[in-house]
């Protein structure tokens, strides 16, 4: 929660369509433009307390949001908000009221695929866009989870989206809620290879939250970092596990991305693309010659570890990625 996380530089917005939005705002302080910070899940604008305290330190302008569903913004109870059109245009509305007209994107996990979408509908508001663990996501797709664990089986040998299904039953949040550190030190483990065993197979996350299971926490987040996030969520997941109801397991954008792209809707990018990928599985498994196809100008680095928290672990590796990416940028 940006209130609570940057009481300083926290601001609260009501948006015309009627929802809040909590976000970091820190205006530059030099002739440098403004980077744009999306979070994933399960994140909030605290999760780039590194990049943020760097680059506003730079001079840069920051805005960090707490997303739909998280933090001190609003939660809707039904999927219709959730969409990534709908809610790239609740980004562009914060631009409007911070009357910056472009910004440098930066992604994380899920804000990555928000990221994207704010690439395909809004592309005018953007200088460059960098995707941190995932890459740029074309629209008009379709996610089947079952399908791709079976050929993740074939391919790696385990599935990977076990969690995925996981998230949309009825009883996840619930289950979150009531074993909150079980469930936070999975997600931000020590050993990543944690999530191969307990938390991509089908029924593996259910299994080790359910039985309180405890692991070490991951080096690079402190007892306070913890709390902190506890302090934000308070064990609530119920809003932000609406994301992978509705863009995943709902495949709620599928029909409103696809008439866009017969209207006209480009699924390739013209600005600058980064994309900063940890170095393991995904690395080996990023497709260069896919997103050169997509992207008119990509560059792909990898980080020195295998977590996905790369903002996190490798907050020198991220910072330094991204500000020879910005200083590279010339404007045409």
């Amino acid at each position: 929660m940006a209130s609570i996380a940057f009481p300083s530089h926290a601001k609260l917005l009501t948006l015309p369509n009627g929802l809040t939005y909590n976000y970091v705002s820190i205006p530059p302080t030099s002739p440098l433009p403004t980077i744009l910070f999306i979070h994933g899940f399960p994140s909030s604008s605290w999760d780039w307390r590194h990049q943020i305290s760097h680059f506003s330190q730079r001079g840069y302008g920051v805005l960090a949001p707490d997303l739909l569903g998280y933090g001190g913004t609003s939660k809707p109870t039904t999927l219709s908000p959730y969409r990534g059109k709908a809610m790239a245009s609740d980004l562009v509305s914060i631009l409007d009221a911070e009357k910056i007209s472009k910004v440098h994107g930066v992604g994380h996990d899920f804000g990555c695929w928000l990221l994207s979408r704010l690439v395909n509908y809004h592309p005018e508001r953007l200088y460059t866009s960098s995707f941190l663990s995932v890459p740029y996501l074309k629209p008009g797709g379709h996610f089947d989870a079952d399908a791709i664990n079976a050929m993740m089986v074939k391919l790696l040998g385990y599935e990977k989206y076990g969690y995925v299904k996981f998230f949309g039953q009825e009883n996840a949040a619930a289950l979150l809620k009531a074993h909150r550190e079980s469930w936070f030190r999975l997600f931000y483990p020590h050993d990543p290879e944690l999530w191969i065993e307990h938390m991509r197979p089908m029924g593996a996350i259910e299994k080790w939250v359910s039985s309180d299971h405890m692991a070490p926490l991951a080096s690079f987040i402190t007892e306070e970092e913890r709390d902190m996030h506890h302090r934000i969520f308070q064990g609530d997941y119920e809003a932000p596990l609406r994301w992978y109801k509705s863009s995943m397991l709902g495949n709620c954008d599928e029909e409103e991305e696809k008439e866009a792209i017969a209207g006209g809707m480009s699924v390739k990018v013209d600005i600058p693309v980064l994309v900063i990928v940890e170095k393991g599985e995904r690395g080996e498994m990023m497709d260069e010659g896919g997103l050169k196809e997509l992207c008119q100008d990509v560059r792909v680095v990898r980080t020195s570890t295998t977590n996905h928290w790369v903002q996190l672990e490798c907050r020198d590796e991220v910072k330094k990625f991204l500000r020879e990416f910005l200083e590279g940028f010339k404007e045409t």
